[in-house]
């Protein structure tokens, strides 16, 4: 795995995020890890246009990492509920999400595979690094 490897799926609305993967097909431990974003867009054609790097965008408010990233957007996410005061946005009509999986399975990670869980920390805080350098900032959700 590298940062450069990866690509990010199309923004998905965050009320359609089940049709990226079925959430109730995929057994827990078997959830692919990956890197997940979210993103506000006020306008929904903001979400449609090409980023050669999805994380890259300005409308990214958080770039997050996950064991099983299908999983991970479909429970409670402490973010979303975060977004939801900080945009006031309470239907979450503005919030997008987009993964990349990657060919980890989440058993491996349970299974102690630290490397595994150590490459894709590095490419989380990678992602990061280059939001931040881009805009000066970090993602907005991604301040503690």
């Amino acid at each position: 795995m590298s940062p450069n490897d990866i690509y990010f799926s199309a923004w998905t609305p965050w009320h359609l995020r089940d049709q990226i993967d079925p959430i109730d097909t995929t057994p827990t431990d078997f959830g692919l890890s990956g890197i997940y974003l979210l993103a506000r867009f006020n306008d929904p054609q903001k979400a449609k246009k090409c980023f050669k790097r999805l994380h890259l965008n300005p409308d990214v408010i958080y770039i997050g990492v996950s064991r099983s990233t299908i999983h991970r957007l479909g429970r409670y996410h402490k973010r979303v509920a975060r977004y939801k005061s900080a945009f006031f946005d309470s239907s979450l009509s503005e919030l997008y999400c987009s993964v990349w999986q990657s060919d980890v399975p989440n058993y491996d990670l349970t299974r102690g595979n630290t490397v595994a869980e150590a490459c894709l920390l590095h490419i989380e805080r990678k992602l990061i690094w280059e939001y931040a350098s881009a805009f000066n900032r970090l993602p907005a959700l991604n301040i503690r």
